[in-house]
């Protein structure tokens, strides 16, 4: 559609149809603004700052934009990562749990609170 390309087949309508259409002069001019859009955003990113057009043009067409809900979980402690994720726009929370056992049940220790503690620790460790 995109490109100046003859159709391959022939449509017919079998009912009555009614159809929204945009020229593919619009519909060039919204490709090209997204795809703009797209590369001005991962040029942001350290990893595809300095990787030529020519490089970053296949990833393009790789590229979704993604919605999440708040509370949404995203991904999950030991899955298998399948995608590399940028946020383009709000905030995500990174966190990871740690369970101890203790007579009275499980006891929930938040990670990134234990992990305070130990660069805390570390820093008084130093000084000595």
């Amino acid at each position: 559609m995109l490109k100046c390309i003859f159709r391959t087949a022939s449509a017919i309508c079998k009912e009555n149809c009614i159809f929204a259409t945009l020229s593919s002069k619009l519909l060039q001019t919204y490709y090209e603004r997204k795809t703009l859009e797209k590369i001005n955003f991962l040029r942001k990113i350290p990893l595809f700052k300095t990787i030529s057009l020519s490089y970053l043009q296949p990833l393009l067409l790789q590229c979704r934009e993604l919605n999440y809900k708040k509370g949404s979980i995203i991904y999950k402690k030991d899955e298998s990562p399948i995608y590399f994720y940028s946020v383009s726009e709000g905030e995500i929370e990174v966190f990871s749990l740690k369970f101890s056992f203790a007579k009275n049940g499980i006891k929930k220790i938040d990670f990134k609170k234990n992990c305070q503690k130990k660069n805390h620790n570390r820093r008084n460790e130093r000084k000595r």
